[in-house]
């Protein structure tokens, strides 16, 4: 089995269509149009996500 590296650069554009409701970490809500993140990126996608929206007072 093929190891996954996580590239830091994909942390942030996941996270970003995570917010813009393009991808998603639940796979639920995956849709022919909502696209699931990797397993790989739940963590530093998350971790992003908190962070950002911390820095926007969200």
């Amino acid at each position: 089995m093929a190891k996954i590296v996580v590239k830091k650069y994909m942390v942030q554009v996941y996270g970003k269509l995570v917010i813009s409701g393009k991808y998603t970490m639940d796979d639920r809500e995956v849709t022919d149009d909502i696209k699931f993140v990797p397993e790989t990126y739940h963590e530093a996608v998350a971790l992003w996500i908190a962070a950002y929206e911390a820095s926007r007072g969200e």
